[in-house]
């Protein structure tokens, strides 16, 4: 892993470096929404033992706020809202499965990097950064069977299946992207990211507990306009 780490992190210099010589893409603020999906699931220490913990699918939508410097650096911001949790089947033969449901609007800053492309109207970008996360809501459903019960996490009716959380999240996001260039003011544009989850989401106060970190892989499209 630190091997890894150590190239990417050898890559994406090298790639400012030769950026930072040459033009880059327009100059100015844009605004932008874009919509995609999530491939989301925790990350649970130590592993849960007779437990499988497989992804949960769904929606991510945003809204972008993105300011490009003169050189291939910029920022962007923006909200998005984001559905995040996990599935996770008993393995003991039980036959019961939990889905945890766990949506959450989200604020990034990201550092931008424009790798310049000559005239094409194609612009490849590298971006990675803090966010911060604010829970609007956690659900459980259970199936054993044919029958399912659903509940807010934190529902008496859950009892020990129950889930305590913190509303709160920090992390890290990175990945890239590519902008086209529609000879107008509108851009599309595509990316994919990885979000690392930082916070223990897991509020049950019992330090014997495990703890909870999100993790997820979203796919996304939109549009940019650009502010005169």
């Amino acid at each position: 892993m630190k091997r890894l780490a150590t190239g990417i992190l050898s890559v994406v210099l090298t790639l400012a470096l030769s950026a930072a010589g040459r033009p880059a893409h327009a100059q100015g603020l844009a605004l932008g929404v874009e919509g995609g999906v999530n491939f989301a699931r925790v990350h649970v220490n130590p592993d849960l033992t007779g437990s499988d913990i497989s992804n949960r699918t769904g929606v991510r939508i945003a809204g972008v706020l993105r300011y490009d410097f003169a050189g291939p650096f910029g920022l962007q911001t923006g909200v998005a809202w984001s559905q995040k949790g996990a599935k996770v089947a008993d393995t003991s033969g039980s036959g019961l499965v939990e889905k945890v449901k766990l949506d959450y609007f989200q604020v990034p800053l990201f550092l931008t990097l424009t790798i310049p492309t000559g005239p094409s109207p194609v612009h490849p970008r590298l971006f990675a950064g803090p966010q911060v996360g604010i829970q609007s809501r956690c659900n459980i459903s259970a199936t054993d069977g044919t029958t399912t019960v659903s509940a807010a996490c934190d529902s008496p009716d859950l009892g020990e299946g129950g889930l305590m959380t913190k509303k709160t999240t920090f992390g890290l996001a990175f990945g890239g992207g590519l902008d086209f260039d529609t000879g107008g003011p509108v851009a599309i544009t595509v990316d994919g990211r990885y979000e690392l989850g930082l916070t223990d989401i897991n509020d049950s106060g019992v330090s014997t507990d495990p703890s909870i970190k999100n993790r997820s892989f979203s796919i996304s499209g939109g549009l940019l306009v650009k502010v005169p």
